[in-house]
Protein backbone atom coordinates (compact mmCIF):
# COMPACT_ATOMS: atom_id res chain seq x y z
CA UNK A 1 0.00 0.00 0.00
CA UNK A 2 1.65 3.91 -0.63
CA UNK A 3 0.81 6.14 1.99
CA UNK A 4 -0.08 9.75 0.80
CA UNK A 5 -0.47 12.80 2.13
CA UNK A 6 -3.53 15.74 2.17
CA UNK A 7 -3.19 18.81 3.38
CA UNK A 8 -6.14 19.32 5.57
CA UNK A 9 -8.38 22.10 3.68
CA UNK A 10 -6.96 21.14 0.25
CA UNK A 11 -7.62 19.00 -2.82
CA UNK A 12 -10.96 16.52 -2.55
CA UNK A 13 -9.57 14.28 0.32
CA UNK A 14 -8.01 17.60 2.71
CA UNK A 15 -11.68 19.32 1.76
CA UNK A 16 -13.32 16.59 3.13
CA UNK A 17 -11.32 15.95 6.29
CA UNK A 18 -11.13 19.44 7.20
CA UNK A 19 -14.95 20.24 6.95
CA UNK A 20 -16.17 16.68 7.52
CA UNK A 21 -18.85 16.86 5.16
CA UNK A 22 -19.06 14.36 1.70
CA UNK A 23 -17.96 16.01 -1.44
CA UNK A 24 -19.63 14.94 -4.62
CA UNK A 25 -17.15 15.70 -8.71
CA UNK A 26 -18.76 15.31 -11.43
CA UNK A 27 -17.51 15.71 -14.91
CA UNK A 28 -14.13 15.53 -14.37
CA UNK A 29 -13.22 14.95 -18.11
CA UNK A 30 -14.67 18.18 -18.92
CA UNK A 31 -12.42 20.11 -16.46
CA UNK A 32 -8.57 19.63 -16.97
CA UNK A 33 -7.74 22.17 -13.62
CA UNK A 34 -9.94 19.70 -11.51
CA UNK A 35 -8.71 19.54 -7.82
CA UNK A 36 -8.00 16.47 -7.42
CA UNK A 37 -4.10 16.20 -6.53
CA UNK A 38 -4.59 12.16 -8.21
CA UNK A 39 -6.13 13.81 -11.53
CA UNK A 40 -3.27 11.44 -13.39
CA UNK A 41 -4.98 8.63 -11.55
CA UNK A 42 -8.41 9.76 -12.39
CA UNK A 43 -7.17 10.09 -15.90
CA UNK A 44 -5.74 6.83 -16.10
CA UNK A 45 -8.68 5.22 -15.01
CA UNK A 46 -11.32 7.15 -16.72
CA UNK A 47 -13.27 8.41 -13.60
CA UNK A 48 -15.97 10.95 -14.43
CA UNK A 49 -17.40 10.89 -10.81
CA UNK A 50 -16.43 10.75 -7.50
CA UNK A 51 -17.56 11.22 -4.21
CA UNK A 52 -15.77 11.04 -0.65
CA UNK A 53 -17.27 10.54 2.61
CA UNK A 54 -15.97 11.16 6.01
CA UNK A 55 -15.17 8.51 8.24
CA UNK A 56 -15.67 8.91 11.60
CA UNK A 57 -15.17 7.28 15.01
CA UNK A 58 -17.39 7.91 17.69
CA UNK A 59 -14.56 8.50 20.37
CA UNK A 60 -11.88 10.30 18.47
CA UNK A 61 -14.17 12.41 15.59
CA UNK A 62 -12.97 12.36 12.22
CA UNK A 63 -10.55 9.58 11.03
CA UNK A 64 -10.08 9.67 7.58
CA UNK A 65 -12.28 9.26 3.86
CA UNK A 66 -13.89 6.93 1.92
CA UNK A 67 -13.60 7.42 -1.60
CA UNK A 68 -15.56 6.18 -4.29
CA UNK A 69 -14.97 7.14 -8.32
CA UNK A 70 -16.75 5.54 -11.66
CA UNK A 71 -16.28 6.24 -14.98
CA UNK A 72 -19.59 7.22 -15.40
CA UNK A 73 -21.33 10.22 -15.01
CA UNK A 74 -23.17 10.41 -11.86
CA UNK A 75 -25.48 12.87 -10.75
CA UNK A 76 -25.90 14.01 -7.44
CA UNK A 77 -28.85 12.57 -5.74
CA UNK A 78 -29.75 12.69 -1.97
CA UNK A 79 -31.08 9.38 -1.77
CA UNK A 80 -27.78 8.00 -3.41
CA UNK A 81 -25.37 9.95 -0.54
CA UNK A 82 -27.43 8.15 2.66
CA UNK A 83 -27.28 5.04 1.00
CA UNK A 84 -23.71 4.80 0.25
CA UNK A 85 -22.89 6.41 3.96
CA UNK A 86 -25.75 3.49 5.12
CA UNK A 87 -23.30 0.90 3.48
CA UNK A 88 -20.05 2.67 4.40
CA UNK A 89 -20.95 3.46 7.88
CA UNK A 90 -19.16 0.10 9.86
CA UNK A 91 -16.45 1.55 8.09
CA UNK A 92 -16.81 4.99 9.79
CA UNK A 93 -18.98 6.97 7.36
CA UNK A 94 -21.90 8.32 9.34
CA UNK A 95 -24.98 10.40 7.63
CA UNK A 96 -24.18 14.04 7.58
CA UNK A 97 -26.57 17.05 7.13
CA UNK A 98 -25.57 16.85 3.46
CA UNK A 99 -23.29 18.69 0.72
Amino acid sequence: MKMMAFPLGLDLIGRVCHTGTPQWLITLKAHPDCCLQRLHNAREHDLDTVVALPGRDAAQGLEGVIEFGSSRTVPYVEQTLRYMETVCSPFGAHPTDGL
